[in-house]
């Protein structure tokens, strides 16, 4: 399946239809045409530095193999452009979607919580079982099937698994950081040798944010995205010492969690065996029931200080047995105090001066504050857009308009009449747009005539411009929809003119679905958007 056949068979809206994202790529519902049903796509660009990180090769791990709590793929496509390559995987889609949107949705059962995690395990079991570590193991990769009230876990997303070869020990290197920082194990964060129990790990987080309804280790008061916030959860981590809401989790998961998050791999559980004869050690309790809300106040390590009553001021009684005589302290003068006043008069003083100098700074500050960013909505000088470049400080930029059409590049084409233009800038779409609307024939340019009735400043972009407004199309996306629009995922016209083979036929177009680049037939009626600058 070629690149054309592929959007033409697939259909989603990239802002509405996207399901997650992140460091590997993203997620969107589609969909198929051709079987007339909803699927995921999971869409990532291949790291060239990278290159055995990459989705295709997840996706021929998981077909090789077959089990109930393992995510499984239609197909897996990879395309190519000017920027790299492209991995497209194709999945069934899963209405319920992933466990911390289900966790997020509705309150889980006890029985429900140890039936979800006894299947995670499982899932990991098979999945090291033929030599695969996941390294990634999340609330976010574990796909949800409902049937009958139960749900069913899918483990997915093997993009940073590590496969060992058939003579290698179960400690392999750990030369690329893989896993998010909260499920990560500590041997992951600090970039030394893993093993297969650094999934436990993983999975020992899962189950204590399952079954105590907040992650073990976190930011404090800090912000998580913080340097400092990711310092305090590390150290957090790293001290051993789990929050005392731990007591309140049944056994036998409450041990299982405790022998799963031991900071030493090495006297951490090794296998999910391990784990299983935990938890047949004794009954699990199954009684349902909502998930557990506990009293934080009384588990505190710091329990809250209680005020502290004023003390009462005693009258001075002189002590009889004292050798020497005592005399109550003397009262403060008070000349002084009266004398004090301008202290208090210039303190004032000195705090409204620095008000004022921070009210200045401030608003010096908004004044020379760069008046437009990218995703601006632009409406001056009688023109209206969405910003999607800038420089000098964002004072000068470029828009794209708020609508856009479907026309051809030059409605002749078809009958072998297109001229050669020369519009073949591929960096300033307003020269090409100029020399075509010089033309005498110029009413045959359809989309060039549609950008141009807005205004002599208006222009069909060229061909990096396109690809600017592509690389800027999730802010731009965000803008455009406050006006009903986004930009489709379909091919959309440059003005710059194709001048290899053939070029009275062809001129360059640009899927905003992916970037890709082609040159298509001049009269075929492609999307068109109109670039002006400020």
């Amino acid at each position: 399946m070629n690149q054309e056949e592929f959007i033409r068979r697939f259909e989603y809206n990239p802002v509405s239809d996207l399901l997650g994202e992140g460091g590997f790529g993203r997620v969107y519902k589609a969909y198929d045409r051709y079987e007339h049903e909803y699927v995921a796509l999971k869409i990532q660009s291949v790291d060239p530095h990278h290159p055995d990180i990459r989705l295709r090769n997840e996706v021929d791990k998981v077909q090789q193999h077959l089990h109930k709590n393992i995510a499984r793929y239609k197909g897996c496509y990879t395309f190519t452009d000017y920027r790299g390559e492209t991995d497209i995987a194709v999945m069934k889609y899963y209405p319920d979607g992933s466990l911390d949107k289900l966790m997020a949705k509705i309150n889980l059962t006890s029985e429900q919580i140890y039936s979800i995690l006894t299947e995670i395990l499982e899932g990991v079991d098979y999945l090291h079982s033929v030599g695969i570590i996941h390294r990634d193991l999340k609330p976010q990769n574990v796909l949800i099937v409902e049937h009958g009230g139960q749900y069913s876990p899918l483990i997915t997303d093997f993009g940073i698994s590590k496969q060992l070869g058939d003579g290698e020990s179960s400690a392999v290197s750990n030369s690329v950081l893989g896993g998010t920082r909260a499920y990560a194990s500590p041997e992951q964060l600090k970039e030394t040798t893993i093993r297969k129990n650094t999934d436990l790990w993983s999975f020992g987080v899962i189950a204590y944010q399952m079954l105590v309804g907040e992650l073990p280790f976190n930011a404090g008061t800090l912000s998580p995205t913080s340097e400092e916030g990711r310092q305090e959860q590390f150290r957090q981590m790293m001290s051993g010492i789990l929050p005392e809401l731990l007591c309140h989790v049944p056994e036998p998961w409450q041990r299982l969690i405790r022998e799963c998050l031991i900071v030493d791999n090495t006297k951490r559980l090794a296998h999910v065996s391990d784990c299983m004869e935990i938890l047949n050690s004794k009954a699990v309790e199954t009684t349902p029931h909502k998930n557990i809300q506990l009293d934080k106040a009384t588990v505190l390590e710091h329990p809250t200080p209680q005020p502290v009553e004023p003390k009462q001021e005693q009258e001075y009684i002189p002590d009889s047995n004292s050798d020497s005589i005592h005399q109550p302290p003397k009262p403060a003068d008070k000349k002084s105090k009266r004398n004090n006043w301008w202290w208090f008069l210039l303190l004032a003083c000195i705090i409204g001066g620095l008000i004022w100098i921070v009210y200045e700074v401030s608003t010096l500050a908004l004044e020379t504050e760069p008046p437009y960013i990218v995703g601006d909505y632009y409406n001056e000088n009688g023109k209206q857009g969405v910003v999607f470049e800038v420089w000098d400080g964002g004072r000068h930029g470029k828009i794209v308009s708020l609508d856009e059409t479907q026309a051809a590049w030059d409605s002749r084409a078809e009958d072998g009449n297109s001229p050669r233009t020369y519009a073949d800038s591929k960096s300033d779409g307003k020269a090409n747009t100029d020399k075509i609307m010089s033309r005498s024939d110029s009413q045959y340019f359809d989309a060039f005539e549609w950008c141009r009735a807005k205004g002599s400043s208006w222009y069909l972009p060229a061909h990096n411009e396109l690809q600017k407004i592509y690389n800027n199309k999730s802010t731009l996306n965000t803008a455009l929809q406050k006006y009903g629009t986004t930009l489709n995922n379909q091919w959309y016209w440059t003005s710059t003119e194709y001048v290899d083979s053939e070029p009275e036929f062809c001129a360059w177009l640009v899927s905003v679905y992916g970037g890709y680049t082609y040159n298509g037939n001049k009269d075929y009626d492609y999307y068109v958007r109109a670039v002006s600058t400020f």
